[in-house]
């Protein structure tokens, strides 16, 4: 059922175009499958994202982004997969949240590629900020399919120092509509302006606006050395009356606008509840409105709070329109996590529109599916189009993507693919590659921050960086591959068969290595918590 509640009128359908069109239009994917064995049948169909009416979801009041299943593809007959890097992490704190509550989260809330990327890994480092990505790959034994192996794929970006990252120029735009009154809204809302505030320096600024049935100034931008007057505006911050989003969201691009710096990260950060109720609006105003301020170089990053009413969905749509980060705040210490332990990867950009595209070498792999990425799949051909946008990574973030893959049972098959092939029209896929040693050729393309121009970095994916056991490789992978699990379970799906929560606890432990902020053994409790309530003992 498609939910009524806008965010200023009809902005939501205008975010919803935009960011679909940019990120999951013409989505291709196989439908429903039943496990490796769809590897060896044609794709069933291709689904397509054609609006709201097949892209939401709700759960006792709260929207998500609906997640089709992606079953097995057929490498003779779709050899690459390509999506848009993700590094939000509401997900995570969505099913943390629920499970904490003592129910199991909802099939849609559970997006597998945010629960991955919510955790730190120690991925090999780029080299410098001019290549600002470094690829590291595994093929590995499956734990819950014999038949099948895993291929791990880990991206990591260049992190800059704290002391070398340029200033930021921050516009908060606050929810005060009745909605957020409550410690776990706009009094966390606060705490987390205020824990923010103690680490920004002296050549950062801050701007706060407010909006409910109107829009209102409560901060002009204020150097953050002046931390007094700061909170003194964030005390003021009281909740009542409606909720009139899209003027707000107006009023602080304009502030962004008239303080804009070039030599500035200048960001508007939403938080909201999400529950957009007031305004009206054309959507293709909108839609133009904020992709003009994405190219201007005026980022929006959106973090919701509180439980209930939360639209995830439109926070997920809004966040990817503007180039920005979605977190969903469930406590103080995911507050401190994301703007503070991680507010120079959360705030400072080191690429744009960044895609990745595996092919796969049909001699070695009969299939592929990808775990995760619902949302944020490409078609083929939009991997060179800069016209198609996709995600931002910030300084030193790591991306990671798992692929569940079955081989062919001999190495005769007739080379069937693009780089793996003699002849080709394609410039770049000319030179013939040895088919015995490589399964794979990864691929990402980026814009730095500010610029028209991509750059692509490429690897190929070797036989040699297979391990024969599970135990053999990295206990970030092994992490990487539990959550990725657990994830599945959650979601009800059939692919990882007799895999069960002890196993994803036995899994998980033995890659908790270094855990510094506990999140790796919050994880393990989560896993419990899911296991008790799955089985009626809680």
């Amino acid at each position: 059922m498609i939910m009524k509640r806008t965010f200023g009128g009809v902005l939501i359908a205008g975010a919803l175009a935009l960011a679909l069109a940019g990120c999951a239009s013409d989505t291709e994917y196989s439908a429903h499958g039943s496990g490796p064995g769809a590897a060896q049948a044609p794709a069933t169909g291709v689904a397509r994202y054609k609006g709201s009416n097949e892209y939401s979801s709700t759960y006792g009041g709260e929207r998500y982004p609906s997640l089709p299943y992606q079953g097995f593809q057929q490498v003779g007959e779709q050899p690459r997969s390509t999506f848009s890097v993700d590094v939000d992490t509401a997900a995570y704190a969505h099913v943390r949240r629920i499970l904490k509550s003592r129910q199991m989260p909802p099939r849609d809330a559970v997006r597998i590629e945010e629960m991955v990327n919510y955790f730190d890994y120690a991925y090999p480092q780029p080299r410098n900020r001019e290549e600002p990505f470094a690829i590291a790959t595994t093929v590995l034994p499956n734990p819950w399919n014999a038949e099948t192996q895993l291929l791990h794929v880990g991206l990591q970006g260049y992190s800059v120092p704290r002391r070398a990252r340029p200033p930021v120029n921050l516009v908060f735009l606050i929810d005060v509509s009745g909605s957020m009154k409550g410690e776990d809204r706009l009094g966390l809302a606060k705490r987390s302006l205020k824990g923010l505030t103690k680490g920004l320096r002296a050549d950062d600024q801050i701007a706060i606006v407010t909006f409910s049935d109107g829009t209102r100034t409560v901060l002009d931008p204020t150097s953050a050395r002046y931390k007094h007057p700061i909170e003194r505006a964030i005390n003021r911050l009281r909740a009542g009356g409606g909720t009139g989003g899209e003027k707000g969201l107006e009023h602080a691009y304009s502030v962004a606008d008239h303080h804009f710096s070039p030599d500035a990260v200048n960001r508007v950060i939403l938080i909201s509840d999400g529950d957009f109720n007031l305004g009206a609006s054309d959507p293709a105003a909108m839609r133009k409105l904020i992709t003009q301020k994405r190219k201007s170089g005026v980022y929006l990053t959106v973090l919701t709070v509180g439980d209930g009413n939360v639209n995830d969905h439109i926070a997920q749509a809004l966040a990817q329109a503007g180039n920005g980060q979605a977190a969903h705040l469930d406590s103080l210490m995911e507050a401190r996590k994301v703007l503070d332990d991680e507010v120079t990867a959360n705030l400072i950009p080191i690429a744009e529109d960044v895609k990745v595209q595996i092919e796969f070498n049909p001699d070695i792999i009969a299939g592929y599916r990808l775990i995760g990425y619902e949302t944020r799949a490409l078609r083929s051909r939009d991997f060179r189009n800069d016209r198609v946008d996709a995600g931002d990574v910030g300084s030193g973030h790591s991306v990671t993507a798992l692929y569940e893959i079955t081989l062919v049972p001999h190495l005769a098959r007739a080379r069937q693919g693009f780089r793996y092939q003699l002849a080709s029209k394609d410039p770049d896929l000319k030179r013939m590659v040895a088919a015995e040693d490589e399964y794979a050729y990864v691929k990402l393309r980026y814009k730095a921050p500010g610029t028209r121009s991509s750059h692509e970095l490429g690897k190929a994916i070797s036989k040699f960086e297979e391990v024969e056991l599970l135990e053999d490789a990295s206990e970030d992978v092994r992490f990487a591959v539990a959550v990725a699990a657990f994830g599945q379970i959650l979601r009800g799906e059939i692919d990882t068969g007799e895999f069960n929560y002890d196993d994803v606890l036995d899994l998980a432990h033995s890659g908790r290595s270094s855990d510094p902020y506990g999140r790796r053994g919050e994880f393990l409790q989560l896993v419990r918590q899911a296991e008790g309530l799955s089985d009626g003992a809680w």
